[in-house]
C-alpha cells in the first residue's frame, strides 16, 4: 500500500467515508469496530494530510462528523486501485480455494469472538 502513500489501518476509514458519505466518529467507531481513541489518533493523521475533514455535527457541537475531501477522494481511488493488484497477486500465489477457505476461518473466528463480547 505504500505507493498510496495510505496505511492499511486507514484504508478502511476512508472506504467507510467513500461509501457511506460524512459519518460522526461514534458511528465511524461502530461500523469498523474501533475504540474512538484509535480511530480519532487514525483521523488525526488523514486530517493532517488534507484526506479527511472533521466538523461539528449541525445542532449538537458535541458531535464530530468526519468527511472525505476530494484529494481523500483521489487518494481512496488509487488505494483501492493498489489494493486490488495485491489481493489479485495473493490470489494468484495463495490459490483461490485456499483464500477462500482462510476468509471463511477469519470470519468464523470473528463472529466466534462477536458472540463472546
Amino acid at each position: 500500500m505504500a505507493p498510496s502513500g495510505v496505511k492499511v489501518t486507514q484504508l478502511p476509514i476512508l472506504v467507510a467515508l467513500g461509501s457511506e458519505g460524512d459519518l460522526s466518529v461514534t458511528t465511524l467507531a461502530d461500523a469498523l469496530s474501533l475504540d474512538r481513541t484509535t480511530l480519532t489518533r487514525n483521523l488525526k493523521v488523514l486530517e493532517e494530510r488534507g484526506l479527511i475533514r472533521v466538523t461539528e455535527g449541525t445542532g449538537d457541537a458535541r458531535v464530530r462528523m468526519v468527511s472525505l475531501t476530494l484529494e481523500g477522494s483521489r487518494v481512496l481511488g488509487g488505494a483501492l486501485a493498489r489494493w486490488e493488484e495485491i489481493q489479485s497477486m495473493v490470489e494468484e500465489h495463495f490459490g483461490r480455494a485456499r483464500l477462500r477457505a482462510l476468509y471463511d476461518e477469519l470470519n468464523a473466528l470473528g463472529d466466534a469472538l462477536e458472540a463472546e463480547g
